[in-house]
């Protein structure tokens, strides 16, 4: 069952019903558009050539959709549930809105970063957590302006104190500690060392 629309004896367009396939379709002239409007006549819709375009607050609400190729959708979006088989790109924040909700990452969820409210975690449940930084430099801050620990590109560790001074630095033969050194028990082979030493209250 075929309806068409003539202009001047030329076939603009139709609209058919296929028993086979049990739907509606809508055709029109070749880069011809179909317009949506609402009982005032007012457009909210608009499908041609390159898509489907919606407009006003009310959006699309769908039970499910399967679109092949790009999705381009300005102003806020509310999905359940998204699932992503390809690559995610994104040029701005991505945000988790809610306390104890988490970013989890592998097969089995091994790894999570989430935010408890008062605190933050990384918990890895499967092998080894590694942080790496393979042409630099990692850091360890309590805040963003102390050094903390520094662990360089070369196996050197430093410990930074007060005033980001460093107080301990590994080497590949040993430690070297900067200022002074309380010990409860200290057990040494042959040591070397330099300066005045203090035991027990004695020197």
């Amino acid at each position: 069952t075929r309806i068409q629309f003539l202009e001047n004896g030329t076939n603009k367009g139709g609209i058919s019903y296929s028993h086979d396939n049990n739907r509606i379709e809508i055709q029109t002239e070749s880069n011809g558009k179909v317009r949506f409007n609402d009982v005032t006549n007012s457009q909210f819709a608009l499908l041609d050539g390159s898509g489907l375009t919606v407009n006003g607050a009310s959006g699309i609400t769908a039970l499910a959709a399967d679109i092949n190729g790009d999705l381009d959708v300005d102003g806020h979006t509310n999905l359940d549930n998204v699932s992503v088989a390809g690559v995610t790109t994104t040029t701005d924040h991505v945000r988790i809105d809610a306390d104890n909700k988490k970013l989890q990452i592998g097969d089995s969820q091994d790894l999570e970063l989430y935010h408890g409210g008062g605190h933050s975690y990384i918990n890895n449940s499967t092998g080894e957590l590694s942080i790496l930084s393979t042409n630099g430099t990692v850091h360890i801050r309590g805040v963003y302006n102390q050094a903390g620990i520094e662990v360089t590109n070369n196996e050197t560790v430093k410990l930074y104190g007060a005033s980001n001074t460093v107080r301990l630095v590994t080497s590949n033969t040993g430690i070297n500690v900067t200022g002074d050194t309380e010990t409860d028990t200290l057990n040494t082979g042959n040591a070397t060392f330099t300066g005045t030493i203090t035991a027990g209250g004695a020197t």
